[in-house]
């Protein structure tokens, strides 16, 4: 065994355990969901259908401020994230999108970003 292929042994590849095992019991599934729904929404991904799922998914954990409404937050997203695609393509981050969506007052037509919380 070569001194590199023991570092990735010996060092490596439980420095990663270590990791993964703290980064486990760090974040719970609902932190998970959040976070995925955050990453979701930021310009850098693209506004995929995935990121739909993911904030369709924390939506989920909210029912008092959707209630029923998600068949129509899928709908707002769905026309969110082509609106985002063409309105913000140059925008860096979650902040400076949301920052730029009230701005050009687009807040009216998507009613039901007053409710996420």
């Amino acid at each position: 065994m070569s001194l590199e292929d023991e570092y990735q042994t010996q060092f490596y590849f439980s420095m990663i355990d270590s990791l993964l095992l703290e980064m486990s019991t760090s974040f719970g599934d609902k932190q998970m969901i959040i976070m995925s729904a955050i990453y979701g929404m930021d310009p850098n991904t693209r506004y995929s259908v995935n990121n739909i799922n993911a904030v369709m998914e924390m939506a989920k954990m909210f029912p008092d401020d959707f209630g029923n409404n998600t068949t129509d937050l899928c709908g707002e997203l769905e026309n969110f994230f082509e609106t985002a695609k063409n309105e913000f393509q140059n925008e860096s981050s979650v902040i400076t999108v949301y920052q730029s969506f009230l701005m050009k007052g687009l807040a009216e037509m998507y009613p039901l970003t007053n409710t996420v919380p």
